[in-house]
C-alpha cells in the first residue's frame, strides 16, 4: 500500500511532502528553492506552518510577520532542543518580527525555561528564566547554547 502525497504551501516556497513507498514514512518540509534542500520533519513543522501564514500587522499593532529566515532559524533551535531531550513548550511569533521558541528543562517538579528569539534580521538571543525570575540574557552563540543546556538541566533555584 502506498502513502498519499500531501502538498501544503509554507511561506510561498515550502512544500510538505509525504513519500510514496510500500512502507510508511514521515512527511517532511522540503524547500525546493534553496541549495541544498532544507528539510524540516513534520513534528516541528506543525509549530511553524501557522506562523508562516501570518501577515504584517498580525498583532493589530504593526508587528512584522516572521520571514523565511526566522522560521528556519526557529526550526534549528527546536532541533537543538529536541536532540538534547529538552521540551518545546511553545513557539510563537515575536512582535519584533520573527519567531520565539520556549524551551523547558525538567528536574523533578522544578522548571527552568529559555526563550530563544529568532528575529527576521538573523539575530538570535536567549532569555533564561529560573522559576519565574529572569536569570540571564545572552546572544545565541555556540557557547551560549552549551550554557543554556547546562542551565536548563540544573535544579531551579526558586524551588531549592
Amino acid at each position: 500500500m502506498h502513502n498519499a502525497v500531501q502538498l501544503v504551501s509554507l511561506a510561498g516556497s515550502l512544500l510538505t511532502v509525504s513519500c510514496i513507498t510500500a512502507s510508511p514514512c514521515q512527511g517532511e518540509l522540503v524547500d525546493f528553492f534553496s541549495s541544498p534542500a532544507i528539510i524540516i520533519p513534520l513534528d516541528r513543522a506543525e509549530y511553524l506552518v501557522p506562523l508562516a501564514s501570518l501577515k504584517d500587522g498580525w498583532d493589530n499593532d504593526g508587528a512584522p510577520a516572521p520571514n523565511r529566515d526566522a522560521l528556519f532559524s526557529a526550526d534549528l533551535v527546536m532541533r537543538w532542543a529536541l536532540e538534547r531531550g529538552l521540551m518545546i513548550a511553545d513557539v510563537d511569533a515575536d512582535v519584533l518580527g520573527g519567531v520565539g521558541v520556549w524551551v523547558r528543562g525538567h528536574v523533578g517538579h522544578a522548571q527552568r525555561e529559555a526563550w530563544i528569539s529568532c528575529l527576521n534580521g538573523g539575530q538570535r538571543t536567549v532569555v533564561l528564566n529560573d522559576g519565574g525570575r529572569m536569570a540571564g540574557y545572552l546572544p545565541w552563540t555556540e557557547s551560549s547554547m552549551d550554557d543554556t543546556f547546562k542551565f536548563l538541566r540544573q535544579r531551579c533555584n526558586a524551588h531549592t
